[in-house]
């Protein structure tokens, strides 16, 4: 039989051996987040320095905005990842944009909420893409 105190010994170095296993199994991978932020560095870095330029600028743009507009943008963002109808949609909506001319774009600038939808609707069914 096996004294108390060794007993005691054994058992308690069973706890710090399997305590160290877990501290460094825990410490030792990285967390979703940390795999996420450098796989999106990774890709980062694949750009040309062009689009490094411009993607810096567009979260510039982003964060400028106030806090409603900036959740306004994620949610979109989602949407264009959760369902290809939407993220089609979005791209055709983003050429046609592209293709309007200057005068259009002051005036939709110049324009309420409820008046650039109108706007837009307008203009979107009495183009190709209605």
């Amino acid at each position: 039989m096996i004294h108390s105190h060794t007993r005691h010994v054994l058992l308690g170095g069973a706890g710090l051996i399997l305590g160290l296993a877990a501290a460094i199994a825990v410490v030792g991978t990285r967390s979703t987040a940390q795999t996420q932020l450098a796989e999106k560095a990774d890709l980062f870095s694949q750009l040309s320095e062009q689009d490094q330029h411009l993607l810096r600028l567009s979260f510039r743009d982003y964060l400028a905005q106030p806090t409603e507009r900036q959740q306004q943008l994620q949610d979109i963002h989602t949407l264009s990842r959760s369902s290809p109808a939407a993220k089609t949609a979005l791209a055709r909506f983003g050429n046609w944009w592209k293709d309007l001319s200057r005068a259009d774009w002051d005036a939709w600038a110049a324009l309420d909420e409820n008046a650039r939808l109108k706007f837009v609707e307008d203009r979107w069914s009495s183009a190709e893409n209605s």
